[in-house]
């Protein structure tokens, strides 16, 4: 026989019970002679069962929830941030763009135009980072940035490309304001030495 067996009630035993009565199932005992009875579930047990549901739930949907809304939040950041990247990188674009860069593009090609490009970029920046230029030449700058990130404008930002044409228009402005309250000084020394370390880079690329 196994552990556990059901005892019927006979009349020959009348300790267990009289005739007729239901099986009596007793108490079996594991290998080690430790009784084991069936699982009963206390009023107490059942509540806290409930309620430990109920908080697994609640910490599942409020997990969900926070989840969505730091998703969402990095995407308007991550949007914010390019959009703003790309409206400083117009402006120190636009602020070098003149008639001496068209004419050194129809003359000598697009090579020499884009280093010329490239090296007033880099001075737009290093102006931007120099603590001699006053923070009135940077409002405007910020004043466009904070334009270009607000959705309501003159033309609203629903296309693509017509809806970001006021928002590069005033950053290019901005910027050529900028670059034009900058002291003639500090211009200088910035792009003789934006100069001088890429033509020793080139020098050393041949080289």
């Amino acid at each position: 026989m196994g552990p556990c067996q059901a005892l019927e009630c006979s009349a020959a035993s009348p300790a267990l019970g009289g005739e007729g009565e239901k099986p009596l199932f007793l108490p079996c005992t594991g290998s080690a002679g430790i009784a084991v009875t069936a699982p009963f579930d206390f009023p107490w047990e059942i509540s806290l069962r409930r309620f430990a549901f109920r908080v697994l739930k609640n910490v599942r949907r409020w997990t969900v929830r926070v989840a969505r809304l730091v998703r969402r939040s990095a995407q308007y950041w991550l949007g914010w941030v390019a959009t703003a990247l790309a409206l400083v990188t117009f402006g120190a674009a636009a602020s070098v763009v003149s008639r001496r860069w068209i004419a050194l593009w129809w003359r000598e090609g697009w090579k020499p135009a884009a280093g010329y490009l490239l090296r007033g970029g880099v001075v737009f920046f290093r102006l931007l980072r120099d603590r001699r230029v006053g923070q009135w030449a940077r409002a405007p700058l910020a004043l466009a940035i904070f334009y270009g990130l607000f959705h309501r404008d003159l033309i609203p930002d629903g296309a693509v490309i017509v809806g970001r044409l006021d928002d590069f228009a005033l950053m290019g402005a901005a910027a050529r304001w900028f670059l034009r309250s900058c002291p003639d000084e500090i211009v200088q020394r910035h792009a003789t030495y934006v100069e001088r370390r890429m033509n020793r880079s080139v020098a050393s690329a041949r080289s």
